[in-house]
């Protein structure tokens, strides 16, 4: 069976990495944000928003997600892994592509340690980066 949803927990994991913030800040690479890490642009950096916004922004950015590992992925992965995946592709947000690339080739070559590895090394010092690989190892 193909996994193409995210499940609650992988829900959960993403708005507990990402955090609520219902007021625009600029992420470490300088980069608008809102919500759960939904990308602004500057001239939206002074308009905050409702809990009930941020939730809606997070399932459409989830969505656009969704949509590229079904276009790419031709693996089939378990809920954990899925999660897992869903969730760096959504905190990448179109930085590292190169890396995401390289992760999906190996997961569709089902060469997990190789993905693993390339996954492991994207900012190495983002502890949520880690649970992700942890999350993705897990059994379903």
């Amino acid at each position: 069976m193909t996994i193409t949803t995210l499940s609650l927990a992988g829900l959960r994991f993403i708005q507990q990495t990402q955090g609520l913030a219902l007021l625009p800040y600029q992420d470490q690479f300088g980069q608008w944000r809102v919500g759960y890490g939904h990308a602004i642009d500057e001239d939206e950096k002074e308009t905050p928003i409702t809990a009930e916004l941020a939730m809606m922004l997070l399932t459409v950015d989830l969505l656009q997600c969704q949509q590229i590992l079904q276009r790419r992925l031709v693996v089939e992965l378990t809920q954990p892994q899925y999660d897992a995946l869903l969730a760096l592709v959504f905190s990448l947000d179109g930085s590292a592509q190169p890396q995401l690339d390289a992760i999906l080739h190996y997961l569709n070559g089902h060469n997990m340690t190789q993905a693993l590895t390339i996954w492991r090394k994207i900012d190495r010092d983002n502890a949520f980066r880690l649970q992700e690989c942890e999350w993705f190892c897990q059994a379903s």
